[in-house]
């Protein structure tokens, strides 16, 4: 009979102890869980500003490459004004 009872109180005690062991896998799950949402969200958020960063420099670069244009054609015209000017003075 006492052998009975302690062999319970054992089963007792292993399944407490199961349960508590299972809660913490379960707890430990769920923070993995969470940090690998976090991290997935974080590098969504790089990659988006990645992406817009790419964009920027293009629309830049293609600004860029409109001031050069404009420039060119300003620099042209105002030569061919000084050449007007000259020819009038001479």
């Amino acid at each position: 009979m006492r052998t009975s009872a302690l062999f319970l109180v054992a089963i007792i005690f292993a399944g407490a102890s199961a349960t508590s062991f299972n809660s913490q896998v379960n707890d430990m799950m769920m923070a993995n869980t969470m940090a690998s949402d976090a991290v997935d969200t974080v590098e969504q958020l790089l990659l988006e500003l990645k992406d817009s960063i790419y964009q920027e420099q293009e629309e830049h670069q293609a600004r860029w490459d409109q001031q050069q244009i404009d420039g060119a054609k300003t620099i042209a015209d105002l030569t061919a004004v000084a050449n007007r000017n000259r020819e009038i003075a001479e």
